[in-house]
Parts: C-alpha cells; structure tokens; sequence
C-alpha cells in the first residue's frame, strides 16, 4: 500500500550440525583391550606356528633391526625433548580444555566402543600391510637377493605386526588409564570426536560430572547475522 514501508526479510537461519562427542578413556581402554589381545594371540600363535629356526641370519637381524628401530623412533618422537612426561603433557591440555559445545552430544557407550573394535582392527590390517613392505625394504637394503626375500617374509612380517599390535594395545591402555585417573581425581569426564583419544594436542572438551546431559539431538537454530560467518 502506498505510504507503508514493506516488512524487514528475516534472518536466514543456519542449522549446525550436532557434534558427535565419545568418552575419550572409554574409547582407548576399548582399543587398547582389543589390541593387546589381538597382539598377544598374533605373537603366541606366530611363534608356535611360523618356523622361526628356518630364518636365515639376515632375515633374523632385519626383522629385529625392523621391530626395533620403529618401535624405538616411536617411543623417542612421542618423549624427545619434553622436559615433562606424557601425563603431564595430556593433564595439561585436559585443564585448559573448554567445555563442550552446546550442539555436543554424547554417543552411548556401546557405539565407541563397537567403532573401537572396528578402529582396531583397521589398525592390525595396516600394521600388517607396513611389516610386510618394511620388512622386504629392509631385506633388499641388507643385501639379500629379490629372488629370495618372499621365502620367509609372511611368517617374518606377522611376527613384526603382532609385536606392533601387541605395543600399540599395551601404550593404549596406559593412556587411557591416565585418562580415567584425572576424571576419577577431577570427577569430570574428557570427551573428543570419534577416533581421536590419545592425540597430544587440543582436542578434548572437559564436561562435569553427569556428561549425558549433553543430548542436544536437535539443537537449536543459529541465527547468522549479515557479514558474521558462524
């Protein structure tokens, strides 16, 4: 109508997502149990199946120099240089971890720790994959010939990943008990995205005690304002 201004358009309305959120400690005591055992029954059965007394010298020396100097650099990568120990470190980023987001909510516990076991059991078939290629790089690098590497490289290789997986399991299940040991001290609970326990860096959120009040399934809509990027 002539003489009356039109009505203001709305805001354009921006839903975001629900962020997915699971118990940090439960997640690396689900895999590291899963590991460990994965890791224990792959050495034990290789071990009693794979003839061991059959390796040649070569093939011994380049497995252990293999097992050991990965293992070793891991171990040195993760310590190197910190004048503090890896709990310290992980205590550190749990204090100045925000709170969850408001559009957080907590999976049940048996969906982290089915992914867990999923999770883990990628990580055998990798670890599986990496000790056979290493294992034939290492072999040609010590001067044994192409025509003779695959002789005993699959036994040779699944001793390698079961001591890999047998490690990784043992070092989850240390961490994940310095996580239960600061909620159980703090009694507040360290939530991350899936599949990201253990990570030395900021990726936490602390909730207090009673965590599952973070169910915001559907949370409420964010209204962006003109030229503010949510």
């Amino acid at each position: 109508m002539p003489g009356v201004e039109p009505e203001p358009s709305p805001l354009p309305v921006e839903v975001r997502p629900a962020l997915r959120l699971a118990s940090a400690s439960g997640e690396l005591l689900w895999m590291g149990g899963v590991l460990s055992s994965m890791g224990l029954v792959g050495v034990t059965t290789g071990f009693a199946v794979v003839p061991v007394g059959r390796f040649t010298p070569l093939e011994v020396m380049g497995s252990i120099v293999l097992f050991v100097l990965t293992t070793f650099a891991a171990v040195t990568g993760a310590t190197l240089g910190r004048r503090s120990g890896p709990e310290v470190l992980y205590w550190q980023k749990f204090e100045r971890a925000p709170p969850p987001p408001a559009r957080g909510w907590l999976e049940p516990r048996r969906r982290t720790a089915v992914r867990a076991v999923i999770g883990a059991v990628g990580l055998v078939a990798g670890l599986a994959i990496a000790a056979s290629v290493g294992l034939a790089l290492t072999l040609l690098v010590l001067g044994k010939p192409r025509d003779e590497v695959l002789t005993h490289l699959p036994g040779a290789a699944e001793l390698i990943a079961a001591g890999w997986t047998l490690v990784c399991g043992v070092v989850a299940l240390r961490i994940g008990t310095w996580f239960s040991r600061w909620e159980s001290r703090q009694r507040r609970s360290i939530l991350c995205r899936p599949l990201s326990a253990g990570i030395l860096a900021h990726v936490y959120y602390v909730a207090e005690a009673g965590p599952r009040s973070l169910t915001p399934r559907s949370p409420a809509p964010y209204r962006s304002r003109p030229g503010h990027r949510g």
